[in-house]
């Protein structure tokens, strides 16, 4: 079939597969449209230590939205007082990346929340299954395309001179 009739058909509706004529970005189109959707998920939160703290105290809901990002601890009776995890939001603004950092055996992901603190760049670490965290991935991205903020142009870089002194000095 000619490019012009698959343009036709597809135009005009008269065919009910269209999704065949747009080469598969209907679905990016649509993961787009919906980025500024609030979502909630439950995942781990990885700590400096870079081991998981025990299951039921460090679960966290993860909310996204196009506006802000709350992380907010899911607390069992049986956590401690002492390391529990804060809730805390950021405004979609002071997020500067998300990236997966991480492939684990069996299915995990490590995923990095990168943001402003108003000094500074900070991160959060999540694990989840790998599905979930390309699909957050994803989402953060999105939105951050559809924002671009200026902690993200400074964050990004900032990133790219910290990778050219890297290979500039493996160079010598």
């Amino acid at each position: 079939m000619s490019k012009n009739v698959s343009r036709l058909l597809a135009s005009t509706g008269s065919r009910g597969d269209a999704t065949d004529v747009d080469n598969g970005k209907s679905s990016e189109m649509a993961e787009s449209r919906t980025s500024h959707h609030c979502k909630s998920y439950l995942l781990s939160m990885v700590h400096k230590l870079r081991t998981n703290t025990e299951v039921n105290s460090w679960f966290v809901d993860l909310w996204i939205s196009a506006e802000k990002v709350d992380i907010d601890p899911v607390v069992s009776k049986s956590s401690a007082r002492i390391f529990r995890q804060k809730a805390v939001t950021y405004n979609a603004d002071n997020i500067a990346s998300c990236d997966i950092f991480e492939d684990k055996d069996g299915g995990k992901s490590v995923f990095r929340l990168a943001y402003f603190n108003g000094h500074e760049f900070k991160h959060h670490d999540f694990e989840a299954d790998t599905v979930m965290c390309n699909e957050i991935v994803q989402k953060f991205n999105n939105i951050l395309e559809l924002r671009l903020s200026p902690v993200r142009k400074e964050y990004v870089s900032n990133r790219d001179k910290k990778m050219m002194r890297k290979r500039d000095f493996s160079l010598i």
